[in-house]
């Protein structure tokens, strides 16, 4: 049993053979993902290896693999249909999602559609946080005049989709507008 640091363990492999590919880098990888057994050494940030191991493994590759359970967030990407998007692989970079529940709600189903367009524009921008900035060239971007976007901002705001969470028109920043919950109460009766 030859215990080494994974530098070390580098120096010894590139000893036999000096061209190797083998970095510290790597085997420290491999430890992380406990491909190779380690021993933690002190507080447990530098681990020893051993060498035999490690070269045995660098051998015969499939000796030590084992099965790894996935990661419940990593998931399999699925393609879009190609009536909804123009990638030919459907394999979109940046979409949005939107409820049914929201879809079918009162207060979506009165809003104007030029404010939902708009609706869709900032959570296309917020990216799936809550908080977001949409300065006015935003919507400028998006197909709207300055004076119809204003209008439009106060009709989600009003209907309870956004609120405005900081107002820097006196800073001469952008404003600062969340996504709420309003919108589950709104009534046709407001």
């Amino acid at each position: 049993m030859k215990l080494r640091y994974a530098d070390e363990a580098v120096k010894e492999i590139k000893q036999i053979d000096p061209s190797s590919a083998v970095t510290a880098r790597m085997i420290r990888s491999l430890i992380k993902k406990q491909v190779i057994p380690s021993i933690p050494v002190g507080n447990g940030c530098r681990k020893l290896i051993d060498l035999d191991v490690l070269m045995d493994y660098l051998s015969d590759l499939t000796k030590y693999v084992i099965n790894m359970p996935r990661s419940p967030y990593r998931r399999n990407k699925v393609p879009f249909p190609p009536w909804f998007t123009k990638i030919e692989t459907g394999m979109e970079r940046k979409y949005i999602r939107i409820g049914e529940t929201m879809i079918k709600s009162e207060a979506w189903n009165t809003l104007p559609s030029s404010t939902t367009k708009l609706l869709l524009c900032m959570m296309y921008v917020a990216n799936g946080k809550q908080h977001f900035q949409f300065p006015c060239h935003l919507a400028v971007q998006c197909g709207f005049s300055r004076s119809s976007f204003w209008r439009y901002r106060d009709e989600l705001i009003a209907y309870g989709f956004i609120e405005v969470v900081a107002n820097n028109k006196l800073q001469r920043r952008n404003n600062v507008y969340g996504f709420c919950s309003k919108w589950k109460e709104f009534s046709d009766k407001n």
